[in-house]
């Protein structure tokens, strides 16, 4: 396809920017042939006139896809959780750690999504989402974001847990000191 900028839409008969319209490969020029205003009046006239066998249609996508999607989404939820465990489990380690490992951004800003929450995710976008991320305990967890939300811990913090926030967030770790 060459570098076209312009399009010529044949039901609203204007000239209008490629961004304007859908891509469709089995055109010439890889481009829907009408604009995507066009394209969506079109679309909603059908599923208005259509409603019916619009709405089973859509009814029967989902109960033939919906097995495949679960089955993903065990799948990806399960092997999170044996990563977890193969990472060494809870990353504090000071003997008090209660089940449920987690995986914790240790910079919220480059969190893509939340791991287990993303069912389909590829291999390779879960490998770099698990980058950004070190495992903790529930527990551990729990009291590292009430930590951080600037919230009073109603327990005594152990060494290695101030080690630990040490470790990954030295600026606040006179807080707990």
């Amino acid at each position: 396809m060459a570098n076209i900028t312009t399009k010529y839409c044949i039901r609203c008969r204007t000239l209008k920017s490629t961004r304007e319209f859908y891509k469709n490969k089995s055109t010439k020029s890889g481009l829907a042939t009408y604009c995507k205003v066009c394209h969506d009046k079109i679309t909603q006239a059908y599923q208005d006139k259509h409603r019916e066998k619009y709405l089973s249609d859509m009814r029967n996508y989902v109960k033939a896809h919906a097995p495949k999607r679960n089955e993903r989404a065990r799948i990806n939820a399960e092997t999170i959780q044996w990563m977890a465990v193969f990472e060494g489990g809870c990353g504090v380690l000071d003997g008090s750690c209660l089940g449920g490992l987690l995986w914790h951004h240790i910079d919220a800003k480059t969190k893509n999504y939340e791991l287990g929450m993303r069912p389909c995710a590829s291999w390779k976008s879960l490998l770099s989402e698990i980058d950004l991320c070190i495992v903790l305990c529930q527990r551990h967890h729990t009291m590292l974001h009430r930590f951080l939300e600037g919230k009073k811990l109603s327990e005594n913090l152990s060494p290695e847990f101030a080690e630990f926030v040490n470790l990954y967030y030295p600026l606040i770790i006179t807080q707990i000191s």
